[in-house]
């Protein structure tokens, strides 16, 4: 409703503008070369008057214009323009001559309304067609502008759901991944035995499901979220390798409510744990640091194993978990995150994620998620 009135004030003030543009211009003409003693008032309701029938005809003109647009022009828009076109003179020089001779400003002596009217019709075509001109031409740039608007917001509507579907496809590409490598390392427990160490295993894996299955369609988390289910998965890491994983943590505080993509972390650990500590026979450690610089979060995983290969290059990495992380940073930040994976020199890898700092304050976080986390640097080892 108020867009509908701000339109009318805007068109009925242009062409009070015409009218009063018309109306000075009657006056002087009168007074100084016709000898005619007329007031402003008089020209002023005899020319603004009149042209608010165009006023009124303009809403139409946008409208059919609006609904026609296209080139080549359809020979029923053309119709439909031309017909318009020709009512909105005829209803122009019908008003004419009555507020003319209302008014005073009637010239021609005694001419009957039919003449005056003619006289309107013939005498005012060309002024009539450039108004007409004007309207159209106002009518297809808005009609433009609208269309464009329309596609850059389906494009974007498009894009937005495009990257929810792919971040959607690589979340539910990873979860069976990890799935199937915790069922495995209880599947090792049953097979030695160790029935207690298997139900431990199955009791965290539910844990795990659980949190991931509570953020529903939820792409992000909080860090204290996914540090806690982290910490869940590194307890079945620490079942399986006993005394031979230790794990550090240096969580900076401030960063914890930072929103980070769902299972971020867990894939950059789990390679940490597969190469640099299952492929050796002494104990070895797992380093994990969260902290932030300006507007922007730093993660880090680091180990003590033997290290990526010579010549190593992420980009070319065929591992599910760290192809996963790369494709999910490119989707969900585009381009603003980065993922480096590198050979520590002495041994062992150091994986860093970048990405902006951002928080959702009235984000739905799962419950039960905040157990009490190590605020600066601690080290644990298995029992």
């Amino acid at each position: 409703m108020k867009s509908w009135v701000r339109s009318g004030s805007i068109v009925f003030a242009a062409w009070t503008a015409v009218g009063i543009v018309s109306a000075v211009e009657t006056y002087f003409y009168c007074n100084e070369f016709k000898g005619m003693s007329v007031s402003l008032a008089s020209c002023f309701l005899g020319r603004v008057l009149p042209w608010y029938v165009w006023a009124l005809a303009t809403p139409l003109v946008l409208r059919l214009t609006d609904r026609t647009a296209s080139w080549p022009p359809r020979p029923s828009a053309v119709l439909a323009h031309a017909l318009l076109f020709v009512g909105s003179c005829v209803a122009f020089a019908l008003v004419y001559p009555i507020v003319d001779v209302w008014t005073g400003l009637a010239m021609g002596g005694k001419l009957s309304y039919a003449e005056r009217f003619h006289r309107t019709l013939i005498g005012w075509v060309s002024a009539f067609s450039f108004a007409y001109g004007i309207v159209f031409f106002a009518g297809t740039t808005l009609a433009a502008n609208r269309r464009k608007r329309e596609s850059e917001r389906r494009e974007a509507a498009l894009t937005t759901e495009l990257v929810r579907a792919q971040l959607s496809a690589l979340k539910s590409q990873l979860q069976p991944h990890f799935l199937f490598n915790a069922l495995n390392t209880a599947v090792a427990f049953v097979r030695q035995g160790d029935i207690k160490t298997a139900e431990r295993t199955l009791l965290l894996l539910s844990d795990i499901l659980r949190d991931v299955l509570r953020q529903n369609d939820s792409t992000d988390v909080t860090l204290r979220e996914e540090v806690t289910m982290l910490k869940r998965y590194l307890e079945i890491q620490e079942l399986r390798f006993a005394d031979r994983l230790r794990v550090s943590w240096t969580i900076e505080p401030s960063v914890l409510e930072a929103r980070v993509p769902l299972l971020l972390l867990q894939p950059v650990v789990e390679n940490a744990v597969r190469h640099g500590i299952a492929r050796r026979a002494s104990a070895g450690q797992v380093g994990i640091r969260a902290s932030r610089e300006g507007d922007r979060l730093f993660l880090t995983v680091r180990d003590d194993g033997p290290g990526p290969p010579e010549g190593f290059v992420l980009a070319e990495c065929a591992g599910l978990g760290l192809r996963n992380i790369r494709e999910r940073l490119e989707q969900h930040y585009a381009g603003q995150a980065e993922f480096h994976l590198e050979r520590i020199e002495g041994g062992g890898t150091l994986a860093r994620i970048s990405l902006p700092y951002r928080t959702e304050h009235t984000s739905v976080t799962g419950q039960g998620l905040a157990p009490a986390l190590p605020s600066t640097s601690t080290e644990h080892a298995a029992a």
